[in-house]
């Protein structure tokens, strides 16, 4: 019982070992925001009111963002009678993750 006992220490420790150091790579200043658009109609991206994209239907952009609080603002470009779909969300983007966002939530 010893013995397994101190194999399964020797394991775990290895495992989180590697947590660590997978971790320790990862840039503090840059996060992920992937737009998608659900759609088959074209959108401009705006992100904090700044144009990003005009993004074509049903595609996905990353883009690399330092962490923030971020809105995400999606403007119809075409494909309506006479006022454009807009949609607005807000999202965190953290250091070293993926935070994903899209014109239809």
């Amino acid at each position: 019982m010893k013995k397994l006992t101190i194999i399964v220490f020797i394991i775990l420790t290895g495992f989180f070992y590697s947590c660590i150091k997978e971790g320790e790579d990862c840039d503090q200043d840059i996060g992920y925001l992937e737009v998608h658009n659900s759609t088959d109609y074209t959108y401009n991206v705006y992100i904090d009111s700044v144009w990003y994209i005009s993004l074509d239907g049903f595609l996905t952009v990353t883009y690399e963002l330092p962490p923030h609080h971020y809105q995400v603002t999606f403007v119809q470009v075409w494909g309506f009678d006479s006022i454009p779909n807009v949609h607005t969300t807000y999202v965190d983007v953290d250091a070293c993750s993926y935070t994903a966002c899209s014109n239809y939530e």
